[in-house]
């Protein structure tokens, strides 16, 4: 019953209250933290989670992601949108080495022959990611995927606990819940492997519940360096506006196409003589000066006027020579737009 309402939701799985109330009881934070949750849905458990942190006296920094439409709008209303990148986590750009909390509960499925929560937390804490050096990872997972994330558990994660959801929760979604720490090394640990791969095959006795006191907590580590980049996919048509705003392109095709006195970074020259006011309605007119000038707008236009020269000669056999000569000259109009009417200037 659980997946096939988990597969109306498209695979989501929101985390219960009061499991995710057990699995804070387990982290301490203090001074700045950064929380990821990239399969955030509504926002509501990292919601939970800050609140949590707040409460023990620490700064935190939330990011989401979330593929679903509404669901994401919803994550929106509490975090903001530059906080929730609506899409999925293959195409996240974000700050690495930053973030102190990555809380996992992704879909549980099957891709390909690989099951998609082995993906999730491969590409997740791959190193040079986003995880600083003994960042907390919290991996809620069905029992038995345990064995898909047992090698890289082993290769990646120290300090590692396995929890199964309380006696209330677990018939339903047959979850656990692994901690562990962001490794420094490279150094493995084969028990570590084979005990998860053995946990995957056993029933929820095999493990201890939530609610068990064992004393084990985590501390977060402190954020080593803000979020300076925190992006959706290059592909999402929403992150090429963004980015198309602040490209350099429009600077060279501002260079290609605006008078040189209008382009960025040049200043203008003087000019050599004072300038008339039909000077004015032509740099107008050309885009170099704004046609509106306070009460009045200034524009111009520029004919082609022909002239006719005739002259007359009388040559030594008394006959008549008639020249005309046509002259072509620019003459340029000035249109001047006021509350009393329109205006006509005309150069001579």
């Amino acid at each position: 019953m659980a997946r096939i309402e988990s597969k109306a939701k498209g695979g989501y799985y929101p985390t219960p209250e009061k499991e995710l109330e057990l699995i804070l009881k387990k982290i301490n934070a203090a001074g700045t933290v950064t929380v990821l949750d990239p399969c955030a849905g509504e926002g509501l458990a990292l919601n939970q989670i800050v609140e949590n942190l707040k409460g023990k006296g620490s700064n935190v920094e939330p990011y989401a992601v979330e593929l679903e439409s509404s669901r994401a709008e919803k994550a929106r209303e509490l975090f903001g949108r530059e906080r929730v990148i609506k899409g999925g986590y293959e195409g996240l750009r974000m700050t690495n080495d930053c973030v102190s909390l990555l809380f996992l509960n992704p879909p549980y499925d099957e891709r390909f022959g690989k099951r998609v929560e082995e993906i999730f937390f491969r590409d997740l804490t791959a190193p040079g990611k986003y995880l600083v050096d003994g960042g907390l990872v919290v991996l809620i997972i069905p029992q038995y995927v345990l064995k898909d994330i047992a090698r890289l558990a082993e290769a990646r994660l120290d300090n590692v606990t396995v929890y199964r959801f309380t006696d209330e929760n677990y018939p339903v979604y047959n979850q656990v819940v692994l901690f562990g720490t962001r490794k420094k090394g490279i150094e493995r640990n084969p028990l570590l492997k084979k005990t998860l791969e053995a946990l995957a095959e056993m029933g929820p006795s095999a493990l201890p519940s939530l609610d068990m006191e064992d004393n084990v907590t985590y501390d977060l580590p402190e954020a080593t360096k803000p979020v300076t980049m925190f992006r959706g996919s290059v592909h999402d048509p929403v992150e090429i506006a963004k980015d198309v705003m602040v490209s350099p392109a429009w600077e060279w095709l501002s260079n290609k196409l605006l008078p040189p006195s209008a382009r960025k970074g040049v200043t203008q020259k003087p000019a050599v003589l004072p300038e008339k006011i039909m000077h004015f309605a032509v740099r107008a007119v050309s885009g170099d000066l704004p046609e509106n000038f306070g009460s009045h707008i200034l524009t111009a236009t520029t004919v082609k006027h022909k002239e006719v020269e005739v002259s007359e000669e009388i040559k030594e056999d008394g006959k008549r020579k008639e020249t005309r000569v046509e002259i072509i000259r620019d003459v340029t109009k000035c249109f001047v737009f006021a509350p009393t009417g329109v205006h006509v200037l005309q150069n001579d």
